[in-house]
């Protein structure tokens, strides 16, 4: 009888854990995918577009990186390879930017 009991709390206890873990990565990658977009804006204003509103094109690339998981993986990849890069070398260094900057530029 005792044993079927600590059964059933390691059970719970597992459950728990693995439901805390569950929430804690997506908390996770959202903030992942927030500094991914702040760091392409950046640089999207930096090197394209001095007069673009950082703060409007994060909200923009975080919405449309959430719906598309395409997006969000050359998010991940632009947001990394844009590092310690001169303006006239990302188009050329960092192909998975084109889509991404594609997504949330503002329109003529």
């Amino acid at each position: 009888m005792r044993t079927n009991k600590w059964k059933k709390l390691k059970i719970h206890v597992a459950l728990v854990c693995g439901i805390g873990l569950t929430v804690a990565l997506a908390s996770c990658d959202e903030v992942d995918e927030a500094f991914d977009c702040a760091e392409i804006c950046e640089e999207f204003k930096r090197c394209f577009d001095s007069e673009l509103d950082v703060n409007d094109c994060v909200d923009t690339c975080f919405d449309a990186v959430e719906a598309d998981t395409e997006l969000r993986a050359d998010a991940d990849d632009c947001a990394g390879c844009i590092d310690n890069k001169a303006c006239n070398e990302v188009n050329d260094a960092c192909p998975s930017c084109q889509p991404v900057f594609d997504a949330f530029k503002p329109q003529s």
